[in-house]
């Protein structure tokens, strides 16, 4: 879990003195197509959230986004 944080910060401390800033993105589509470490939140696929739960979908993509943020990654190139 640590691991993936420390390399994103890596990056961006060797990104510092650039006057463009790193875009970290990652394809986490949540369910299958899951990149963030389990330990973290096994999230269900928004798809089958949206059938079933369509009031949730704010407060779902609002967790998600907390969960990027926490390691650095700011861009989703999932739906």
């Amino acid at each position: 879990m640590d691991e993936m944080k420390q390399v994103i910060n890596k990056l961006k401390e060797a990104n510092r003195m650039n006057k463009i800033s790193l875009f970290i993105g990652i394809d986490q589509e949540c369910g299958v197509v899951n990149r963030i470490p389990n330990e973290i939140h096994n999230l269900k696929n928004i798809y089958d959230v949206s059938k079933n739960q369509a009031n949730n979908i704010d407060e779902y993509a609002s967790i998600l986004a907390d969960i990027l943020l926490y390691f650095g990654v700011n861009l989703n190139f999932a739906p």
